[in-house]
């Protein structure tokens, strides 16, 4: 059932008749107190509209476009018919003259859409999984030109197309990128991956080629609590959309690939490395110094996690009190004396007179 005609009390006692005679900032202002309900009813309304989308996203746009056009594009983006429903409300939008404001990125896909289609001359010979590729390669700042040029040889066996995911891990785990960018990319590059790649042995290729590259970042610590932040950050969103996303929470499934060795190889270093950051992550905030000590003498070293988790507290203006820094210097005299990291914390703590 469409979402207009479910909603139809709500929509004219909370969306239209209180929002008259305010401007478009007071009426966002005013939108966001009934946001939650909003999306709750979007959510009913999708659930009950498997046999017409079409008119779901029509009305939810008509009626929300103003206030959810993001949210709404984004949920739109992982339906499996997603260029087929965005052609169709594109035409719409069109024939009734509307224009919605979009964050930057959503901008910016949907004008590669339309420059496509301009080129083309109509909409229907617009290939959407050109579209979602060449959308990306648009982000990816340290690919050449050269390299963007393979495009059309995408999905077979190229040079190109390795350095294209090359750079896209790049764009992943680049801590000056937003999230909300990162995410967009993600969105279609999961696209790209599962539904448009239909030669398996290839995808165990360029699968091997995306965790060796990411496994060689996220052995770089900050990077990778980076890259588990957005990580997070991509699994909050999901949890949010009313379109379930049927892929695993992170791009490729090794599950997919069980005759690869090398997908395997990589994907075990890469997941591996992951669990350990987590552990880094969990005891910086949740241990004690004594913790901590007491780990390091049980593997009788300072070693990267145990001096980035003691260098973490030691930012936080967290200390040790005087029975963990009697500790502390005992197993420095033992472990620590050729180690640069656990050297650098003796001159913190020393920095403010507590050796």
């Amino acid at each position: 059932m469409a979402f207009k005609t479910l909603n139809k009390n709500f929509i004219y006692h909370e969306l239209i008749r209180p929002m008259r005679d305010l401007n478009s900032l007071e009426k966002v202002e005013l939108y966001k107190l009934i946001q939650a309900e909003t999306r709750i009813r979007l959510r009913k309304s999708y659930e009950q509209s498997h046999s017409d989308k079409e008119q779901f996203y029509l009305d939810a746009f008509d009626v929300l476009g103003e206030y959810e056009g993001d949210y709404i594009i984004m949920n739109l983006l992982i339906e499996s018919q997603w260029f087929s429903l965005y052609k169709k409300l594109l035409l719409n939008m069109k024939e009734n003259r509307k224009t919605f404001k979009f964050n930057n990125e959503i901008t910016a896909f949907l004008e590669s859409i339309e420059s496509e289609r301009s080129r083309r001359g109509d909409l229907d010979q617009v290939e959407e999984k050109r579209i979602a590729l060449k959308h990306i390669l648009i982000f990816l700042e340290d690919l050449d030109e050269s390299n963007k040029s393979f495009v059309k040889d995408f999905f077979s066996f190229n040079a190109g197309s390795n350095q294209i995911i090359k750079s896209f891990v790049t764009t992943l785990v680049d801590e000056r990128r937003q999230n909300d960018e990162k995410f967009w990319i993600f969105l279609l590059f999961n696209k790209i991956w599962k539904e448009y790649y239909l030669d398996r042995s290839l995808q165990s290729v360029r699968g091997a080629v995306f965790y060796r590259e990411l496994s060689k970042y996220v052995e770089t610590e900050k990077v990778a609590i980076e890259h588990l932040k957005f990580l997070d950050f991509v699994n909050s969103k999901l949890a949010d959309n009313f379109v379930y996303m049927e892929y695993s929470p992170f791009h490729l499934d090794v599950l997919d690939f069980k005759d690869s060795i090398q997908m395997k190889r990589f994907h075990l270093e890469y997941q591996n490395r992951i669990s350990e950051v987590k552990e880094i992550i969990r005891l910086s905030d949740e241990s004690t110094f004594m913790d901590i000590l007491k780990y390091v003498e049980e593997r009788q070293m300072f070693d990267q996690r145990t001096t980035s988790i003691l260098q973490n507290k030691i930012l936080q203006f967290q200390y040790p009190d005087s029975k963990e820094l009697g500790y502390f210097k005992k197993l420095y005299e033992k472990y620590g004396d050729s180690n640069k990291e656990a050297k650098k914390i003796v001159k913190s703590l020393y920095l403010f007179e507590l050796i």
